[in-house]
């Protein structure tokens, strides 16, 4: 039994290393954190925002392995608002990643092109976006679902 508790730990480990390293280099190559450095003039704290990202992330790992927010510790209320927060903040960097990868991929000069789409082609982002964002909403507040 120690022997297969060992063997289970060492391949999460090797495994959990080989796909954070693998968001990481993601997130590397499309280069969001300098761009959100270059937008904000905070050019000098790129290191920083990688430790945060880098550190966040072991966190959350962490309460998730050990199911820390379902335990006792925390009141009720307290997990609500700490989840809820948390999800915000989770939806606006994947939803910023998935910009940045489409971004980095061309996809939106793609789209203005086979659509014909000259003038206005941002608020057809903006609607589209706006529409998935409902969309979800009503998903989760709602449980629609087909």
């Amino acid at each position: 039994m120690l022997i297969k508790n060992m063997v289970c730990l060492v391949l999460g480990i090797i495994f959990g290393s080989s796909i954070s390293s693998g968001l990481f280099a993601l997130i590397n190559s499309i280069k969001i954190i300098p761009r959100y450095a270059d937008k904000t003039h905070t050019k000098q704290y790129v290191t920083l925002y990688e430790t945060a990202i880098l550190v966040g992330a072991t966190f959350w790992n962490i309460v998730f392995l050990f199911d820390i927010l379902s335990s006792k510790l925390y009141p009720y209320p307290l997990n609500h608002i700490f989840l809820g927060i948390t999800g915000i903040l989770i939806g606006i960097f994947v939803g910023s990643l998935a910009v940045s990868l489409a971004e980095r991929l061309s996809v939106s000069a793609i789209i203005s092109r086979r659509f014909k789409i000259h003038h206005g082609f941002n608020f057809t982002l903006l609607a589209i976006s706006l529409g998935y964002l409902v969309g979800n909403l009503m998903y989760f507040f709602y449980g629609w679902s087909s």
